[in-house]
């Protein structure tokens, strides 16, 4: 029912280290308690770096797509963010793709840089012209442009400022009921709570609070695959995150 699949790349600016990540969110994941009923997990190991970035991409794409056609949801242990662009991939021929993002910040491009996690919407946006809808969760005022706000509107996608979040926390629901792709950037939590690097912030989600929109997305109905990315192990060596 669930495949995990470890993705040691990606580019994230500022970020080194975390090509490590994925056998560190394991440690993690691997001290639970196994409660009776829970299989139809496994872990399908780390994909191998190809000659290329852009390789891991489709390899990624492949992955998703075969666990997809099969009823596997794919859980994708990141890596930086700009990997949801491979995921996003495996969805381009279906019409009702939804892309829910947690992130501080909208990734979003602004100049003519080359694409890595700190725009990768504005390349998934541009691989997938149907986008059925986009959707943002725990953004926070002071590092979103009002002019990047209103393109969202305009475009009639749905955000949701982490203030507004704390205000009716169960107004997330709503949002992640008919997720297809939910990529949960880490640096959308707090700095104490676990440490993502330069883009990393005092403020942000709790550790709780980042369990219960998981928690949401899990029950969803087109739940497909769910990443996490951006830790950054050498920034975090207690095991916060």
């Amino acid at each position: 029912r669930v495949a995990f699949i470890g993705v040691p790349a990606g580019k994230a600016p500022g970020n080194r280290g975390i090509n490590r990540s994925p056998d560190e969110i394991r440690k993690q994941l691997y001290r639970f308690t196994n409660p009776e009923g829970s299989g139809g997990i496994v872990d399908l190991g780390n994909l191998k770096p190809g000659k290329r970035g852009e390789d891991m991409h489709y390899a990624l794409r492949d992955v998703v797509e075969y666990l997809s056609d099969n009823q596997i949801i794919a859980v994708i242990l990141g890596g930086s963010q700009d990997l949801s662009i491979g995921v996003s991939r495996a969805f381009r021929e279906d019409k009702h793709f939804m892309l829910t993002v947690v992130d501080a910040r909208v990734d979003v491009k602004t100049t003519r840089e080359g694409t890595h996690s700190g725009n990768f919407i504005s390349r998934v946006m541009s691989e997938n012209p149907s986008l059925f809808h986009l959707q943002m969760i725990g953004l926070q005022s002071h590092l979103v442009s009002p002019s990047i706000l209103k393109s969202l509107r305009d475009k009639s996608y749905d955000y949701l400022k982490l203030g507004d979040l704390r205000d009716n926390f169960s107004d997330a629901e709503p949002l992640l009921r008919h997720t297809t792709f939910l990529s949960f950037d880490l640096s959308a939590l707090r700095k104490s709570e676990v440490n993502t690097g330069w883009i990393s912030s005092s403020s942000g989600l709790t550790a709780e609070e980042a369990c219960r929109l998981s928690h949401y997305a899990g029950l969803g109905s087109r739940m497909k695959a769910f990443g996490i990315f951006e830790l950054n192990p050498g920034l975090d060596p207690g095991g916060a995150g």
